[in-house]
């Protein structure tokens, strides 16, 4: 991209996450034990839009802005999970206590209802899969194109688990999952089956920014849905040292595009 391209790159949006810390359980367990949760109470993200650009979270009656908050609920425990596209959500149970690989017999595809932005099994379940935020994205007078993320960062605290966050950006028939963290399992295959798998290569923040979410923004506006969860096939999720808790982590994510 040209230096004046890159003069004229709109920071579209900048959503702010924060993952809070919950205690796990007494014991520790390889990836996928139901009692291995992360307590996504306090987690928010906002958004801003400027330079012709205007954002909204997507809820009905909710107004476009210069800024959004995405208004999931909060206090829910988060389970590890597996997906390759937030369409289709995979769980399994680990082998046995400390170990490091799954048992087969237990993968299961697994049917979520989303309430209020976090994917359950049932509605009233203290635990959830992921949390979900959708924004929508407008041009306020001309079309902008290259819709991209210009980054991606988060605040670590080096908790052991932390590299199994993934970020995943979805928008129209684009699916790119990131995973921000340093030390995170890049290459990985998600179990669909006791047989089954398919590959997936999560992208380190310096290759998503190559990326183009959406080609064209309109003055109508467009979705962009993120995906918060932790991938159970992070090697750091298969480990027999998963800390007593997860400390906070800060999420930014800057949209961008050109007019």
């Amino acid at each position: 991209m040209s230096m004046k391209a890159i003069r004229r790159q709109l920071i579209a949006a900048v959503a702010m996450v924060l993952v809070a810390a919950i205690a796990l359980g007494s014991s520790t367990f390889a990836w996928f034990v139901t009692n291995s949760t992360v307590k996504a109470d306090g987690m928010k993200v906002q958004a801003a839009a400027e330079n012709g650009l205007e954002i909204k979270e997507a809820t009905a009656g909710s107004t476009w802005a210069s800024s959004a908050t995405g208004l999931h609920a909060t206090g829910n425990a988060v389970i590890p999970t597996s997906t390759k596209d937030a369409t289709t959500w995979y769980h399994s149970s680990a082998l046995a206590k400390n170990a490091s690989t799954y048992d087969p017999a237990t993968v299961e595809t697994l049917t979520l209802t989303e309430t209020a932005g976090v994917g359950k099994i049932n509605a009233s379940d203290e635990k959830g899969y992921y949390i979900h935020d959708q924004f929508q994205i407008r041009a306020t007078n001309t079309n902008a194109t290259n819709l991209q993320i210009s980054s991606l960062t988060v605040d670590s605290t080096g908790d052991a688990l932390a590299p199994g966050l993934r970020v995943l950006i979805k928008c129209g028939s684009n699916v790119f999952i990131c995973a921000p963290i340093t030390g995170a399992t890049l290459s990985y295959n998600v179990h669909t089956s006791s047989t089954g798998s398919e590959a997936v290569t999560a992208l380190a923040p310096a290759d998503l920014y190559n990326e183009v979410l959406a080609a064209t923004v309109d003055t109508t506006g467009i979705a962009v849905d993120v995906y918060v969860y932790f991938e159970g096939e992070d090697a750091a999720i298969k480990t027999d040292n998963i800390p007593d808790t997860l400390q906070k982590l800060g999420i930014s994510i800057d949209f961008t595009a050109t007019i």
